[in-house]
């Protein structure tokens, strides 16, 4: 019986610390490994080549797993039919083995490894090694049959869809914070937006004439505070360079106040309205610059985009809405942008690619106030919220007695929405004295 009870506890010191070794293996981070090694832990040391490699380490030891579950107990249930007798001993044996085998060889063990990864890892790294270079002429003959039977294509791990859906579970689960994940989202939408979704366009692009003087051009640069300036020869459609505000104030430092425009001007990168921006992303850290000029299917200008705006697509713009003058459309997403009240309606649906259904040409060309002074038959104010056909969603943000200042618009793209006017609810008023 002492020599039973010896065997059945062998077998499970053994599966104990192959599931052990596996859940801490599989639960440790290489980076903390890193960190530890630099921090003069030498046991990290040995722990690091398993961590990097460890399709084998893991092989070895499920291997050794196996022959503990298998041969371990086929071994002590023959050896118990001789010692235990009676059928009702070996029925409760049997029972009881099981049971310490679900709990001791598999669930404790590798709880308590996922909840110290390194520290137990570094601890069974020792005899990791050595059990992987016993086992790895049995490891290295189940890898070449397993690689026969492995299809030759495999759809590699880490999908988009795959990556999206863990990050929207770190962020449930508390793992992530929520600006992480949206990080991660907005890193996936830059392949999904085009060039022509984020440029700033074509009326409102603030561009020089080649021929120039910085003397001339100082109070635009003060006008216009910008960074870069597009550089054209007769109109905006021919931009044969770019203008940064440094060489420009650089130059009104030296005195060089006759020098032109052309001369100071560096090579302009032209690209496609329908460039992803990823791509753009891309051809802007390449060409070392940080504008790029868009450029229609005839070689029309649209517009430019610059390295902020694709940064925005990234982290998303912070903006003050007290930044919104009249004619300007200011995007703060991809599908939203804060406008004024005297932009005209058509710029703000081109601006947002929004397939407005006008009416007339009347409506097209009339402005956002326009728009809501028809429709309600009053001056807009706060609240004030107006649906074109097309989806395109106008809400007033803020007005003065003559005009809407500041109005929130959005492009709807995949929602059902009823064209229309809803007026803004008045406040409720006090009570009359009596």
């Amino acid at each position: 019986m002492v020599q039973l009870a010896l065997f059945v506890l062998g077998n499970l010191a053994g599966s104990f610390f192959c599931s052990l070794s596996e859940a801490a293996l599989l639960s440790s981070s290489e980076a903390r490994i890193r960190a530890l090694i630099e921090g003069g832990d030498r046991r990290a040391i040995r722990l690091l080549p398993l961590r990097q490699d460890p399709g084998r380490t893991l092989a070895s030891i499920v291997f050794l797993n196996n022959v503990f579950a298998i041969a371990g107990t086929a071994a002590i249930s023959a050896y118990a039919t001789q010692v235990l007798v009676t059928p009702t001993a070996m029925l409760v044996f049997i029972t009881l083995q099981t049971m310490m085998i679900i709990a001791f060889g598999e669930i404790v063990p590798k709880v308590l490894g996922e909840a110290r990864p390194e520290r137990i890892a570094m601890f069974v790294a020792p005899a990791l090694v050595q059990v992987r270079r016993v086992l790895a002429p049995l490891v290295w003959v189940v890898e070449l049959l397993v690689g026969w039977a492995r299809p030759k294509h495999r759809i590699a791990p880490g999908e988009e869809a795959e990556i999206r859906e863990l990050a929207r579970l770190g962020e449930e689960g508390g793992h992530i914070e929520s600006e992480q994940a949206e990080l991660i989202r907005r890193v996936f939408r830059l392949d999904d937006i085009t060039a022509a979704d984020v440029m700033t366009p074509r009326r409102l692009v603030r561009a020089l004439p080649e021929d120039a003087t910085m003397s001339s051009l100082r109070a635009k640069l003060l006008e216009w505070p910008h960074s870069q300036y597009p550089v054209y020869r007769d109109d905006l459609d021919t931009v044969i360079g770019v203008l940064s505000l440094r060489d420009a104030l650089e130059a009104l430092v030296r005195g060089d106040e006759s020098v032109t425009v052309g001369q100071l001007m560096k090579r302009a990168l032209f690209i496609p309205t329908s460039r992803k921006v990823d791509d753009v992303l891309k051809d802007v850290q390449q060409a070392h610059g940080s504008m790029a000029i868009v450029l229609d299917e005839y070689g029309v200008t649209e517009g430019v985009i610059t390295m902020d705006d694709l940064v925005e697509e990234l982290v998303g713009e912070a903006i003050d809405e007290m930044d919104v003058t009249a004619g300007l459309v200011k995007r703060v997403s991809r599908d939203v942008a804060l406008v004024h009240g005297l932009t005209r309606a058509r710029d703000v649906a081109r601006f947002l690619h929004c397939p407005v259904a006008w009416e007339d040409d009347e409506q097209e060309n009339t402005t956002i106030t326009g728009l809501f002074s028809d429709a309600l038959g009053r001056i807009p104010v706060p609240g004030d919220r107006l649906v074109l056909a097309g989806g395109l969603e106008l809400v007033v943000r803020l007005a003065d007695p003559v005009m809407a200042v500041r109005v929130r618009a959005r492009f709807v793209r995949d929602e059902d929405v009823t064209p229309g006017v809803t007026p803004a609810t008045p406040a409720a008023e006090p009570p009359a004295n009596s």
